[in-house]
This record gives C-alpha cells, structure tokens and sequence, in this order.
C-alpha cells in the first residue's frame, strides 16, 4: 500500500503533536530523534545506515553521549538498530503509540508559565484541514501502520 504525500504529512504532525510536544525529552534525545526523523521520514524511508560518529557530527553531540542517547532511545521502544559491517542499521519505530514513555507531568506553555486550571492549552487556530479531513486522515496513517510488517 502506498502512502500518500497528505498522509505522511498528517503523521509526521501526529507525532510532533502527540508525542514531542506534550513529553519533555532530554535535549540529547530530542535532538538524535530529530536527526532520526530528518533521516528516515524526510525520505520517506523507514530505516537507514549511519555510524555514530556520523550522528554526532550532525547534532553536535560527543560520540560517547550520541552512543549512551541512541541506546536510551532504543530502551523507550522509539528506535531499533542493529549493528552491521560498518555502519548501524537505524530503524525509526513509526508506531508511536508503542512508544514507552512516561506520561508528562505538567504542561507549559510557550513561554514557561503555567496556564490557569481550566484554561485551554493551546488557543483554538485555523488550518489546512477540518477536523474530520485530520481525523480520517489519522486513521489512514494508523491503519498504514498497523499493515507494515513487522
């Protein structure tokens, strides 16, 4: 089944808005996912090769930090790797949901004060999309999900 360009773009935006936006990651992880992410859905791919020294030179990381942050990735279910010849085989593990991390304590707003209880998160803004087109479109990409194999 091919994906479309509209259902990558609707999942690339669920896991920016279901996942990076609401847990707080370390810088570290969040910037090797970052990379990760550039490196296997900004080509539409699901995994590529990479040694760690190339990963660090891209997020400016220390290779031993960019080795103990690919590890930790790895324990929370994000990511999996597997060592080849030369290079890592990294696999970007596209079932969010599956991911495990832990349920985030507080949220912030953009400038770190906390919103009053009962106060909406984020103020309500126009789109590309109703909300229907975004949920039709999200049920596409987990349906996606769910026929690749494993």
């Amino acid at each position: 089944m091919k994906i479309t360009t509209r259902e990558q773009f609707l999942y690339r935006n669920a896991i920016i808005d279901d996942v990076l936006a609401k847990y707080n990651f370390p810088s570290r992880q969040i910037r090797v996912l970052l990379h990760i992410m550039r490196k296997t859905l900004g080509f539409n791919q699901t995994h590529f090769y990479a040694a760690v020294r190339d990963i660090s030179r891209a997020t400016g990381l220390q290779i031993s930090h960019t080795h103990k942050t690919i590890k930790a990735l790895e324990a929370k279910n994000i990511i999996a790797t597997r060592p080849t010849t030369r290079k890592t085989h990294i696999e970007l593990n596209v079932d969010y949901m599956s991911w495990r991390l832990k349920e985030p304590d507080t949220l912030f707003t953009g400038n770190g004060v906390f919103p009053p209880e009962g106060t909406p998160s984020v103020p309500p803004q126009g789109n590309a999309f109703s909300d229907k087109e975004r949920r039709e479109g999200l049920a596409r990409v987990r349906k996606l999900i769910k026929s690749l194999p494993s």
